[in-house]
């Protein structure tokens, strides 16, 4: 009975191990740039101040995208929220670029489409631009303070690209199984 024991013992051990790993692995809160996508919510940070922002495309109905647009050659809508009445009245702007670079080093292409800074009442503003190429882009929100100076949020996103998934995990975690249920078989079988 002894050995049963610590058998359990040495797989709880294995699974508290593996379970550690896949917690610290999984996904999070994720920020790239000054685009931050917390729990569904797509957030961009422009200073100490937030603004909500949503991307669509009409082939996936209603459902919108934080980061990057899945399709090339549909019309895709970049929409922002001011919920801050404060940040109403300041001029806000948003520009896309092409990325030159990659999304670790971005470096600033040609303007692709612009929504010049202008004060936004209702709080909600928009962007409808038809992507030709797959690729990489930056999106960039300006943001004018009372005091005149121009704040800036960077994030770059990409367009056509691949979805991310959480089949890798899947696979890790199905792997990890797999190797302790053969750790323990092999277990059960020498002292058998």
């Amino acid at each position: 009975m002894r050995r049963m024991g610590d058998t359990l013992t040495l797989l709880g051990r294995w699974a508290f191990l593996i379970g550690a790993f896949l917690f610290i692995s999984a996904p999070r809160a994720e920020a790239r740039g000054a685009l931050i996508d917390e729990q569904g919510a797509c957030l961009v940070k422009i200073g100490p101040d937030i603004l909500y922002f949503s991307g669509y495309q009409a082939s996936t109905g209603k459902q919108k995208f934080c980061e990057d647009a899945p399709k090339v050659g549909e019309d895709t809508t970049f929409v922002f929220d001011v919920a801050d009445e404060e940040l109403r009245q300041r001029k806000i702007g948003f520009r896309i670029l092409a990325n030159l670079g990659d999304e670790r080093e971005p470096v600033d292409g040609p303007l692709v489409a612009e929504v010049s800074p202008q004060v936004h009442p209702t709080g909600t503003f928009s962007l409808v631009h038809r992507f030709a190429e797959a690729g990489p882009f930056i999106g960039i929100v300006t943001l004018e303070r009372a005091s005149g100076d121009l704040s800036t949020a960077r994030f770059p996103f990409s367009v056509g690209g691949a979805a991310r998934s959480a089949l890798p995990y899947f696979l890790l975690g199905l792997a990890a199984a797999l190797a302790i249920g053969l750790l323990v078989k092999q277990r059960w079988d020498r002292q058998g």
